[in-house]
C-alpha cells in the first residue's frame, strides 16, 4: 500500500516524471509483446464481426435508401440531368433554320454528345455508377427515377443501343399520356431523324411529343414540326389553326400556312396568312431594314400566290445582297419551273421550254426541272439543247432522278427501241423499287427484249399488282407476259379482270378474243367480238365525221 501512495504522491508532486515513467513502461511493454501473431489470431473475430455489420446494415437499408444514394452520387459528378432552365440552356435547336428565333426545340442533347459527355463517359467511376443503375432498375414510373433514366437512356444511345434506348425514354415518356418533357423532345428529334416517311402510328407518336415537349417549356415550340405531322394526317384545319396561333412576328408560321392553303385549295386562308407574311417583310424592306433571308421568305410568299414577276422581283433584291445564295438559286429555278407548269394548264396548254432551260441555268442542281424537261421529251417536243445535254449527262453519271430515268425510258418503249429503256428503267427501280409504274414498265420492256426474261419479268409485274391490286393497266401488261410466256388461260384471266376494272380498254377486249380463240373458245370469242363491234357503231353514231 505504501507503494502505491508513495506513487499517487509523486504523481501530483512530480507529475512530468510519472507521465515519462508510465509512457517508458508501456513502449517496453508493448515491444516485447508478439503482435503479429495476435493480429493473425484477432483476424477471424474482426471478419465475423464486419460481416454481422454489413448483414445488419444490408437488413435495414431498403432500396428507396439504395436508390437515394445512387441518386446523391450521380448528382455529384452531374449525370443526372436537371429540369432546371439553366442547365438546359444549351439544348439544341430542332430545325432552326425553319422554327425561327422563337421557337427552342427541347431535342435531347444525347443524340450529339458534347465534351462533357466524352469526358464523363471515359470515367470508370461513371461507367459503375451506370451499371448499378441499370441492375437496380434505377428507372421506370417514380418521381426519383425519371432524370437518372433520361440520362442512362441518353448514354447508351450514344453507345449504339438505340433500341434498349427508346424503350426506355418510352418508359418516362409514355405514348398516350404525359411524361417527362425531354425524354419526350428526345424521342421526337429522334423521329425526325428517320429518313423514310413516317407511318401513321409513328406520325402520331411524333406528334404527341412534340405537343408534350411543347408544353414542358416554352410558349411557342415546335409549331411548325406540328402543323406538318397535322398536316401529314389529314388534320388540315387543326395545322392551320395551330399556325394562326403562332405571334405575329413570326414569319415562317405564315408562310407555312400559306403553303398548306396552297397544297389543299385552301382560297381565303391563303390569302390571309400570305397578307400577313408580306405585311411583315414589307414594313422591314420600306425601313431598308430587309436580309436576304426576308427577300427569300417575301418570294417564297409571291411564288404560292403564283405571283411569278413579283416573285422574280425579290429574289433578284435579294441576290444583289448575297449573289451566290443557294437558296435564292432555287427559289429562282423554282419560279420558272412553276411558270412554265402554269402554261400548260392553260386552255390551249402552253408549253413554253424556254422558261424550263432558264430555271435549269438558275439552278442546274434542281432535278425537278430536268424531270419537267424529260416529259416534254415524252410528248414529243423537242427540248432545247441545252436541256437535252444535261438530261443526258445527268443520265450517264446516274445524277438523274428515278422520274427523269422513267421519261426518257418511255421515250424509247414510244420508239420501239425497247432495249435500250431497260437498263434506264433498272436503274430508276433501283431509285424507288416500289414505283408500281417503274415495275411495271420494266416488266414489259424486259419480256419484249429477251423471252429469256419472262419469268422475272411476271415476278416484277406481280410487285406492282400486290402494291396496286386495282390499276387495270398492270393486269393488261400481266395478261401479255402470259401470253408471251403460253399461258393464254392465265391471259384469258388477266385480260377478264382488266375489263372487270374497266370495260372502256378496246385494245384489252381484242387480246381476249385472241386468247378464247387460242384456247378454242369461239363462242366466247363471239361474243366479245361483237361488243366489240357495237361499240364501234355506237362512236360512229355519236361522232359521224370521225
Amino acid at each position: 500500500m505504501s507503494t502505491f501512495w508513495d506513487t499517487s504522491f509523486e504523481a501530483l508532486t512530480n507529475p512530468l516524471r510519472f507521465w515519462l515513467a508510465t509512457f517508458g513502461y508501456l513502449t517496453a511493454w508493448a515491444y516485447t509483446r508478439k503482435w503479429h501473431w495476435v493480429a493473425i489470431g484477432s483476424l477471424p473475430i474482426v471478419l465475423i464481426v464486419v460481416m454481422i455489420g454489413l448483414a445488419i446494415t444490408g437488413w435495414w437499408t431498403n432500396e428507396g435508401t439504395i436508390q437515394n444514394r445512387m441518386k446523391r452520387i450521380a448528382l455529384s459528378r452531374g449525370m443526372v440531368a436537371s429540369t432546371s432552365d439553366d442547365e438546359h440552356s444549351t439544348a439544341s435547336k430542332i430545325e432552326g433554320d425553319q422554327t425561327g428565333s422563337d421557337e427552342v426545340g427541347q431535342a435531347a442533347v444525347v443524340l450529339e454528345s458534347s465534351s462533357s459527355e466524352s469526358e464523363s463517359s471515359s470515367d470508370p467511376f461513371v461507367e459503375l455508377v451506370m451499371r448499378r443503375m441499370l441492375q437496380l432498375r434505377y428507372y421506370g414510373p417514380s418521381e426519383d427515377a425519371i432524370e437518372p433514366s433520361y440520362y442512362v437512356a441518353s448514354k447508351i444511345a450514344t453507345r449504339g443501343r438505340l433500341g434498349q434506348a427508346l424503350k426506355m425514354m418510352r418508359e418516362i415518356a409514355p405514348v398516350n399520356a404525359s411524361g417527362f418533357g425531354y425524354a419526350h423532345a428526345w424521342l421526337a428529334a429522334h423521329a425526325q431523324t428517320i429518313q423514310r416517311p413516317l407511318t401513321p402510328i409513328e406520325a402520331v407518336q411524333l406528334l404527341h411529343d412534340l405537343e408534350e415537349e411543347a408544353k414542358f417549356n416554352l410558349v411557342y415550340p415546335n409549331l411548325r414540326e406540328r402543323a406538318s405531322i397535322l398536316e401529314q394526317l389529314g388534320r388540315v384545319d387543326e395545322a392551320v389553326a395551330l399556325l394562326r396561333s403562332a405571334p405575329e412576328e413570326m414569319t415562317q408560321a405564315s408562310i407555312q400556312m400559306a403553303a398548306i392553303a396552297a397544297r389543299h385549295n385552301l382560297t381565303e386562308t391563303l390569302r390571309e396568312s400570305s397578307n400577313s407574311a408580306k405585311n411583315q417583310i414589307k414594313k422591314l424592306v420600306y425601313e431598308q431594314n430587309a436580309t436576304v433571308e426576308d427577300w427569300k421568305n417575301l418570294a417564297t410568299v409571291l411564288l404560292l400566290e403564283k405571283g411569278f414577276d413579283n416573285a422574280l422581283v425579290a429574289v433578284q433584291e435579294g441576290q444583289k445582297l448575297d449573289p451566290a445564295n443557294p437558296q435564292l438559286a432555287h427559289l429562282k429555278s423554282e419560279v420558272y419551273r412553276q411558270k412554265f407548269i402554269e402554261g400548260t394548264k392553260q386552255d390551249p396548254p402552253v408549253a413554253d421550254l424556254k422558261l424550263l432551260e432558264q430555271a435549269f441555268q438558275a439552278d442546274p442542281s434542281n432535278m425537278l426541272v430536268l424531270d419537267l424537261a424529260a416529259n416534254q421529251l415524252v410528248a414529243g417536243n423537242q427540248l432545247p439543247p441545252s436541256l437535252q445535254a444535261a438530261i443526258d449527262l445527268n443520265i450517264n453519271a446516274g445524277t438523274a432522278s428515278y422520274r427523269t430515268h422513267f421519261e426518257v425510258a418511255s421515250t424509247f418503249l414510244i420508239s420501239g427501241k425497247v432495249a435500250e429503256a431497260v437498263p434506264l428503267l433498272e436503274t430508276a427501280l433501283s431509285q424507288a423499287p416500289e414505283n408500281t409504274s417503274i415495275l411495271n414498265n420494266l416488266a414489259l420492256a424486259l419480256a419484249l427484249s429477251d423471252r429469256n426474261q419472262i419469268p422475272r419479268a411476271m415476278s416484277l409485274c406481280q410487285q406492282a399488282l400486290t402494291l396496286s391490286p386495282g390499276k387495270a393497266e398492270y393486269w393488261d401488261t400481266y395478261g401479255d407476259l402470259q401470253t408471251l410466256g403460253g399461258d393464254n388461260l392465265g391471259a384469258i384471266q388477266s385480260f377478264e379482270t382488266v375489263l372487270t376494272l374497266d370495260g372502256s380498254r378496246s385494245e384489252a377486249r381484242q387480246k381476249l378474243v385472241q386468247a378464247y380463240e387460242k384456247e378454242g373458245m369461239q363462242e366466247l370469242a363471239n361474243m366479245q367480238r361483237a361488243y366489240l363491234k357495237n361499240a364501234v357503231d355506237l362512236r360512229t353514231q355519236e361522232n359521224p365525221n370521225q
